[in-house]
């Protein structure tokens, strides 16, 4: 097999540019941004411009365009001007306190936080290079305004930076400008920064504001500014156009192209919202957890919480950590969470013995930050710590928490023990108490309660759990120094003051044994009986009955309610008539759960005729390339090595590489989707096709395309371009548009190659493909 690749490559700080479309320049949002302030400088405005020139790239003579930026800027403070207006602009270095600017972007009011993929703006990014090329470096700057004070003070530790304004009020955003530098070290950062640059100039064919580029890798025509399938004359609403929605999402592809979205994918992000609905709800539609609390944020609006408040009910535990602990996300009082222990907010030490005894402190049990708990049935459901690095005497060796009823400041009777894991240094938040002995009771008239944490008996285990009393009084309860705190053992005090703390730590503990169970209501109607319960979206429930409460669960009888078993969820509650029996007494109860999904076609190609059909466009005169079904192993040693499963897959020139200048299809059999309410795509890749664009903006890449099945006219793409270099199989999963359903239809690969016979490999490989439903 034959390629060619264009590689990156680096020396002495300079990257070289190549032939790779685009190019980042600068350190980027790695680095955490911190508070922007003075650090001992006392001139107020002498920070306003921060150039990077250790991350800096050297581009050769040509025409380039800066398309985006992205920075990390820290919140604001009583500092005045830290987050104030900013702009990006880009340097040629003539020396390390000599540049001169050759492009400058939009002036931004930016937002705390990492933000990726801001739009460069304004009229002055493209730039030309001259003969012999240039270095060039990544900068952003105040503008000179009333009231805006220095807020780009940047920490040297990350590279070597030029604050290139000796007359503090100099403008980069002025295109030759000539800036000098004006040096500080040691001051702390508030952004780290870089900017994005392509070849050429910003080219827009059909002038209706969409970058040619972009349309290209998006699946839309540059030569259409939307009159093509507009809704009136004039209007420029066609799907190719900027007021155009290919996918129906209610963003146009304006829209889009400003948010960085895919106007061939109603959802961007795979939350299962649209991206339309998206923008008018406020949240992102480029990232499924909006408010990164650990919930997308479709799951957020199936569960009524907040997809733009981390916590919803505002209990101090985030939504994701409350979803995955059983807890009630909008009820700030569900299910009577109780945290015993100091907590986390201690910083971790690490620990070193000051005693002169190796293995007396395995125990902690922490006897100031105690709760009285009244007589009832509790588990234990998650634990907080704040452990210190690894250290040579066991830092943070394998441990486990407990808690205990404290029966005395030196004694206690173990209540409860969680599962051992090995801890990982530092703050560690919503840790599952685990184990099976997480139920524990509180006997008649409640009791003080405690919580401890142990280290493991075993072998090349060493002590780990000092404390530092002064967060607190704390039993060390070990006085033969390897008793374990195993469930309903006694505890006495073997006590030590003035240690080290490795761990801080505390047990998050709620009322019952498990999850609320669904709560069952039953009224009498006449002859009926009404069951009524809360219902949530896409789950599915099951009836039961018995006159016997005392028979397991497993033996009750099931209730047909509508002449199915599997009732499906009515949110927000399922309410179902059934005849009264006739018995005196009778128990009934509700059981929850989610159906599968129902598998509506599967093909690994192993069988006999699968009924796929190939063909070309009738464009391709050449015909180098052929969908092929076989076994990759068979031929040359190109692509995979053997099908995903079995001996069958299909690819391009199943045992050769893919030929130049080719267009040729492969189609699957007839679905019926006429009643299914969604449909799932998934099937395994082996992806080596070619990702570079020849000189004229061409490249090879594949198509994943849904038609009607009876005019084979498109429906929907799925994915516009697959391109990359793979080593192994990879799973791909889409979801079917709703332009797609209630219909029959036959899913279109669809591979093209372009002209340049230099750039050759392996192709486009599929194994078990797989189309699924809804459970009915």
């Amino acid at each position: 097999m034959s390629k060619k690749r264009t590689l990156l490559t680096s020396c002495l700080g300079v990257a070289l540019f190549s032939d790779v479309g685009a190019i980042k320049i600068g350190f980027g949002t790695d680095l955490v941004g911190a508070q922007d302030t003075p650090a001992g400088n006392s001139g107020a405005n002498q920070m306003r411009q921060n150039i990077n020139i250790t991350d800096t790239v050297f581009l050769p003579a040509g025409t380039y365009h800066a398309t985006s930026w992205e920075y990390n800027a820290a919140a604001a403070s009583t500092v005045q001007g830290v987050t104030q207006p900013v702009f990006p602009f880009l340097t040629i270095m003539n020396g390390p306190g000599n540049h001169t600017v050759v492009a400058f972007g939009e002036t931004i009011d930016p937002d705390t936080g990492v933000q990726t993929g801001v739009s460069f703006g304004g009229d002055n990014h493209t730039f030309t290079i001259p003969a012999g090329g240039a270095t060039v470096a990544a900068g952003i700057q105040n503008p000179s305004r009333a009231g805006v004070q220095n807020s780009i003070l940047t920490d040297t530790s990350f590279g070597t930076t030029d604050h290139a304004n000796s007359g503090n009020f100099d403008e980069a955003g002025s295109v030759g400008a000539t800036l000098d530098s004006f040096g500080h070290a040691n001051l702390s950062r508030t952004y780290a920064f870089a900017i994005e640059v392509e070849e050429g100039e910003v080219t827009d064919g059909d002038g209706d504001g969409l970058p040619a580029s972009w349309e290209e890798a998006n699946g839309l025509d540059d030569s259409d500014d939307g009159s093509t399938g507009e809704s009136a004359a004039g209007a420029k609403d066609g799907p190719n156009g900027a007021l155009g929605d290919p996918d129906d999402d209610g963003l146009d592809n304006a829209g889009e192209f400003e948010r960085g979205t895919d106007p061939q994918n109603k959802d961007s992000d795979g939350d299962s919202i649209s991206d339309g609905q998206e923008v008018a709800d406020g949240t992102d539609p480029s990232a499924e957890d909006s408010d990164g609390d650990g919930l997308d944020d479709g799951v957020e609006n199936s569960l009524g919480s907040d997809p733009l408040d981390s916590d919803s009910d505002n209990d101090g535990r985030s939504d994701g950590e409350e979803f995955a602990l059983g807890s009630g996300i909008n009820d700030p009082n569900s299910p009577g969470w109780v945290r015993i222990g100091f907590g986390p907010e201690l910083v971790g030490q690490v620990d070193t013995p000051s005693d002169g005894f190796s293995n007396q402190m395995r125990q902690n049990i922490n006897i100031t930050d105690t709760v009285f708990l009244e007589a009832g049935t509790y588990q234990a459901r998650a634990w907080d710590y704040n452990a210190a690095p690894d250290a040579t005497n066991g830092a943070t060796q394998p441990v486990f928490p407990f808690l205990t009823i404290v029966n005395g400041p030196a004694d206690h009777t173990v209540l409860a023990v969680g599962e051992t894991i090995d801890t990982e240094p530092g703050i560690q938040l919503g840790v599952p108490f685990g184990g099976e002995e997480s139920v524990f009771t509180i006997p008649e008239g409640g009791a003080t309660v405690a919580a401890g944490i142990q280290n493991t008996n075993a072998d090349g285990v060493t002590n780990s759990i000092y404390t530092d009393t002064s967060f607190g009084s704390t039993d060390h309860a070990n006085p033969a120094n390897f008793d374990e705190a195993v469930l309903g053992a006694n505890l006495v005090s073997f006590g030590h003051g003035n240690l080290t703390r490795t761990y801080a730590f505390s047990i998050d503990v709620g009322r019952g044994s498990g999850e609320e169970p669904l709560k069952l209501a039953i009224d009498r109607d006449g002859d009926n009986l009404v069951l009524e319960w809360e219902s949530k979206p896409g789950m599915f429930y099951n009836l039961k009955t018995t006159a016997d409460l005392s028979a397991a669960p497993a033996t009750w009888d099931p209730v047909e309610v509508g002449g199915i078993f599997d009732i499906p969820s009515s949110p927000p509650r399922n309410v179902h008539t059934i005849v009264r029996p006739a018995d005196r007494e009778r128990f009934y109860r509700v059981e929850e759960y989610a159906l599968p999904p129902v598998s509506l076609f599967f093909e690994d190609f192993d069988g006999g005729d699968p009924g796929w059909t190939t063909g070309f466009d009738p464009a391709d005169g050449q015909r180098l390339t052929t969908w092929e079904r076989g076994d990759p192993a068979g031929g040359a040693a190109t692509g995979p090595s053997a099908a995903r499963s079995g001996t069958n897959c299909f690819g391009t020139n199943i045992g050769a590489d893919y030929g130049a200048e080719s267009n040729t299809w492969l189609r699957t059999p007839v679905m019926d989707l006429t009643a299914a309410t969604g449909a799932t795509v998934s099937f395994h890749q082996w992806v080596d096709i070619d990702e570079f664009e020849d000189v004229g903006g061409v490249g090879d890449r594949g198509s994943l395309r849904v038609l009607a099945a009876d005019t084979l006219t498109e429906l929907a793409v799925l994915e516009a371009s697959v391109v990359g270099f793979a080593n192994d199989w990879e799973q791909y999963s889409v979801d079917l548009p709703a332009t797609a359903l209630g219909q029959e239809v036959v899913l279109e690969f669809d591979f093209v190659s372009d002209p340049d016979e230099s750039v050759i490999a392996s192709g486009w490989y599929i194994d078990d493909v797989q189309v699924t439903i809804p459970a009915p």
